[in-house]
Parts: structure tokens; sequence; C-alpha cells
């Protein structure tokens, strides 16, 4: 848990595109993070 790159507080929603990236709301930090097939931001 925390700020972070790579880190949730409260992840809420999960999605992923046809190019292979994640994406991951994350709710309590108020973003959306997006990370490569690989893992990588």
């Amino acid at each position: 848990m925390g700020n972070g790159d790579g880190q949730f507080f409260f992840p809420l929603g999960i999605a992923t595109d046809n190019s292979g990236n994640v994406y991951v709301t994350d709710t309590n930090n108020n973003r959306i993070q997006k990370f490569n097939s690989s893992g990588g931001f």
C-alpha cells in the first residue's frame, strides 16, 4: 500500500487494451496507473 509508482491505495477496477496495457484505478490516490504487458510504466 502506498502512493508510489506501482503502489496502490484501494485499487478498485482493472482494464486492458488491445496492445496488452493494463489500467488500474487507484481510488484513494485519485489516479489511474497504466502498465505495459511486461509490468512496466
